[in-house]
């Protein structure tokens, strides 16, 4: 199963996943970000779940450089540095939102679906949970990022008459 693939499947799976109790934003993907336990305003943690969930499927290098950042500004400059940013969102690629209409993007999301009206997503930290959302592609749209995800190796089938062919060949090589 492809790393991209993992991932998507792990978002999946941790949708439901609540912080206790609501509204402390106390939460394992913090927990784990920084050591332990934690709760109140300074620790939103949308940011923190895309972390824990590259981390998890052995992708941190593919996160911030490796490095760890719980701010969705930080993740943007480090995507436009990177050339990251991609105009037309697939499935496993993230979308920071800018709420606020400061231009600064303040949530981000995992693509799940999109057209060319809404996207679907997997997000942390909506309504103190993990929840999948459909939302309106619109100007609180800041960016998609598609991560550097690794190519997967081609698989390559050759019918029997193919390998009769390559093995005739061969044959008449070495004689």
């Amino acid at each position: 199963m492809s790393k991209l693939q993992e991932f998507l499947n792990l978002a999946r799976a941790e949708i439901g996943v609540t912080e206790d109790p609501p509204g402390s934003n106390r939460v394992k993907y913090n927990t784990a970000y920084y050591g332990s336990a934690v709760s109140g305003d300074a620790y939103a943690w949308c940011v923190v779940f895309i972390w824990w969930l590259m981390r998890q499927i052995g992708c941190s290098d593919l996160y911030y450089g490796g490095k760890k950042t719980a701010n969705c500004s930080a993740i943007w400059g480090w995507a436009r540095q990177n050339g990251l940013i991609v105009q037309e969102p697939q499935p496993g690629d993230w979308v920071l939102f800018d709420w606020n209409a400061n231009q600064s993007p303040d949530h981000i999301g995992v693509i799940e679906s999109s057209d060319s009206q809404y996207i679907n997503t997997i997000e942390g930290n909506v309504d103190n949970c993990v929840k999948r959302m459909h939302r309106a592609r619109d100007n609180k749209i800041v960016a998609f990022i598609r991560p550097a995800w690794p190519a997967e190796p081609a698989t390559e089938y050759v019918t029997k008459a193919e390998l009769r062919t390559m093995l005739q060949q061969a044959l008449e090589y070495i004689s």
